[in-house]
């Protein structure tokens, strides 16, 4: 999963998200919907400026970041449904005379949320994950990715949030 190429450094991961329809009346019941949750303490360089650092920011909310989601083909029938949405290394590493050290926690929460009017059993299900990066003098210092969210400041936030 570690990843330095091209300059960005992070972890590759794809998010699987397995959707089993009960009933299918598009125009009736209306699709699942699809959050990707993201905080960390600084606003990363990809983030629109709307992101405020120590805030949990919804980066699903602009399709352009998870454009597999919005583009998959709906399902003709109930049954099963599968989307992969990838994640990519997103942190650019600057040349050793800009930036001689960079460290960054970053927390996720991947929700799918039911249509209000679905018979579903679960009305949502939430991942969450941890990730943390550094790199000092170009050379990386700390990589890691984890289940979880061990902060329970962080935790709380996004409980108290939803």
């Amino acid at each position: 999963m570690e990843c330095v190429k091209d300059r960005m450094f992070g972890h590759n991961f794809d998010a699987t998200i397995a959707v089993e329809y009960k009933r299918w009346d598009r125009d009736y019941l209306g699709e699942c919907t699809f959050e990707w949750w993201e905080w960390s303490g600084s606003r990363p360089a990809y983030y629109p400026s709307s992101a405020r650092p120590n805030e949990w920011f919804n980066v699903a909310q602009f399709k352009s970041y998870v454009p597999e989601w919005y583009n998959k083909t709906p399902p003709s029938a109930p049954g099963p449904s599968i989307t992969l949405i990838p994640d990519k290394p997103a942190i650019g590493v600057p040349r050793p005379s800009f930036v001689e050290t960079y460290s960054r926690v970053l927390y996720f929460a991947i929700t799918v949320k039911s249509h209000p009017d679905c018979p579903c059993s679960i009305s949502y299900v939430t991942a969450f994950a941890t990730q943390e990066l550094a790199f000092d003098k170009y050379k990386i210092t700390k990589w890691h990715f984890d289940t979880g969210i061990a902060n329970s400041t962080v935790l709380k936030q996004w409980f108290q949030a939803h």
